[in-house]
């Protein structure tokens, strides 16, 4: 945390992106590119990767182009890629995804705790969520980890959490 964005600390930060997510959309990538080693981390992670294809003449589609060749999954959609990670796929994109239903779990002490009641009311971004709590980043991220884990919360897109 606080670290600025250097150079040397891309790879290292893309390994830990790629083993944390489900899948890697490379959307351009010339064939010599960051982007391109990120997705032989997501491979050898084990996830899934998904190439947007790109016109054949361009430098910057050289590397999707090339992943798609080698059997990268095709993004034409969002639901391509929701079909392949096996989610549901709405009937539109306007339409949210069904939520679970909530499940009564014991209450938690501590920061655990603090985190689910502030939670409570809607859901947050987790710098809001740290302000509100008045707790370090890396606090907050290690617990909210946890809590993913157990099955109290689910991260939406943007660092978004929510009670499940």
């Amino acid at each position: 945390m606080g670290t600025g964005p250097l150079r040397g600390n891309f790879p290292a930060r893309n390994a830990v992106i790629a083993g944390m997510s489900l899948g890697t959309v490379v959307v351009e990538a010339p064939k010599s590119s960051g982007a391109l080693i990120t997705a032989e981390l997501t491979l050898k992670a084990g996830r899934k990767l998904f190439a947007v294809p790109g016109n054949v003449t361009s430098d910057t589609s050289e590397g999707t182009n090339s992943l798609l060749a080698r059997g990268a999954h095709p993004v034409f959609s969002i639901e391509n890629i929701l079909t392949v990670l096996g989610k549901p796929v709405p009937r539109s994109l306007n339409e949210p995804l069904p939520a679970s239903p909530r499940r009564e779990l014991p209450l938690l002490p501590g920061k655990k705790g603090e985190i689910l009641k502030a939670l409570d009311s809607a859901p947050l971004q987790v710098d809001v969520l740290c302000a509100k709590l008045c707790m370090h980043m890396h606090d907050v991220l290690s617990e909210l980890t946890d809590l993913e884990l157990d099955g109290y919360i689910r991260q939406n897109p943007g660092k978004i959490f929510e009670r499940t």
